[in-house]
């Protein structure tokens, strides 16, 4: 649905230019020059590639092929370069959604494997994250989409259960009324 706005929606009102590596950027033309063209705007918003925070590089967890994200157990969220510093959200690199949901769940499996670690146990061998997206696609309309993922033991990474993947087949102001709910909760369940 998001990229649906783009193409349909907001067809001749935004350009969205993916994935389209920057040669040059002219804030007094408000252009921006890529090897597709040179793309013009009243307002041109440049969205650097995604990377964890600079406290990540700064500490040299870094360690993905990428050297974008930190590189993390999943079943406890603990860096693979200092086991005991836990790395979650858009930081750490398992390939699993960046999103402040994503991350609330993430903090609930870090939190249990710390827990069970403190008694002497071992981190829950089957750990299950969530993710969930809204995106208001109008002022009064807004699209979501949410999928479950399940820790693979076999190639040790976190792979979606394909049957938990739901989207909403077109924003509607019912989904912008969700969206608020859904803020509310997420806000309450991690701030307290």
């Amino acid at each position: 649905n998001f990229g649906n706005a783009f193409k349909n929606l907001y067809k001749g009102i935004l350009t969205y230019v993916p994935n389209a590596p920057i040669l040059s950027v002219d804030s007094k033309a408000k252009s921006v020059a890529t090897p597709v063209g040179t793309f013009r705007g009243g307002v041109v918003n440049v969205i650097p590639n995604h990377r964890a925070g600079q406290i990540v590089t700064d500490a040299s967890l870094n360690n993905d092929p990428t050297g974008r994200w930190a590189v993390v157990n999943p079943l406890n969220y603990a860096s693979t370069i200092h086991p005991d510093i836990h790395i979650l959200g858009d930081s750490q690199g398992t390939g699993l959604p960046k999103s402040g949901h994503m991350a609330n769940s993430q903090a609930k499996v870090c939190a249990d494997a710390i827990i069970r670690s403190f008694n002497g146990e071992d981190p829950d061998p089957n750990p299950v994250t969530a993710s969930a997206c809204f995106s208001p696609i109008t002022s009064k309309t807004a699209s979501w989409l949410t999928a479950s993922y399940r820790y693979d033991s076999a190639s040790g990474t976190m792979k979606r259960v394909d049957a938990s993947f739901a989207e909403a087949p077109k924003p509607t102001s019912d989904g912008m009324q969700q969206m608020f709910q859904w803020a509310n909760n997420i806000f309450a369940d991690s701030f307290g």
